[in-house]
């Protein structure tokens, strides 16, 4: 369906311009993988439980722009090895949208709802995304002991109790981007240097809610 095209948001213009200006070019493979992303979201995804009948009504290119508003800042990381963990998937943003951005970084996508797993598995079948697995199991059973790594997450319920929580998991080195709304009432401790990302898209208001970046000592 057309409006499943990334080309036909509204403000692809801005993004396009957005992603140059951080160094990064949206090419047709990218845009391609994304597309067929949103379709199986489109035909899937409320069966599934991954988002709502609002978010699949309005083509889902919101996830996709707040996705791409930060694969900026995973550009440093892509040489180090370092895997980049998705917590809560749930549809498989950021996660895939970063796989197909960055075939060559290996990506994670933790889930622990099974129904949500089985989607992320077609979803990685059809797109030939080679870079990403999936796993059937809470935060807190991932192996973080295996080094440090790149976190994100999106909208997570309870965050009061679990981003603390998952912090705690992460070995010195880790960096963890953080999508939330506006209010944040977490203290952080002295080892997290903690950031709220300001940039240009935030001040267009291109990307909703704050990012934060906070970093593991």
């Amino acid at each position: 369906m057309d409006n499943l095209n990334i080309e036909n948001y509204d403000k692809f213009d801005i993004v396009l311009e957005l992603l140059s200006d951080d160094g990064f070019s949206l090419n047709s493979n990218v845009i391609a993988r994304i597309g067929a992303h949103l379709s199986l979201i489109h035909a899937h995804g409320s069966a599934f439980g991954v988002v709502s009948e609002g978010d699949i009504r309005r083509g889902a290119h919101d996830h996709v722009i707040d996705s791409l508003s930060f694969v900026s800042y995973l550009m440093p990381f892509i040489d180090t090895g370092m895997p980049f963990v998705d917590v809560g998937s749930g549809g498989g943003f950021p996660g895939i949208v970063c796989a197909a951005a960055f075939p060559e970084l290996k990506v994670v996508l933790i889930e622990r709802s099974a129904k949500k797993c089985a989607f992320l598995r077609r979803c990685v079948a059809e797109l030939s995304v080679q870079n990403v697995s999936v796993l059937d199991v809470s935060f807190q059973d991932y192996s973080w002991d295996d080094g440090p790594v790149v976190v994100a997450t999106r909208g997570i319920e309870r965050a009061d109790q679990v981003v603390p929580e998952l912090l705690s998991c992460l070995s010195e080195g880790s960096t963890f981007f953080w999508m939330t709304g506006p209010k944040v009432d977490i203290e952080f401790g002295e080892r997290f240097h903690v950031e709220q990302i300001v940039d240009n898209w935030t001040a267009l208001g291109v990307r909703r809610g704050c990012l934060y970046r906070i970093e593991v000592g």
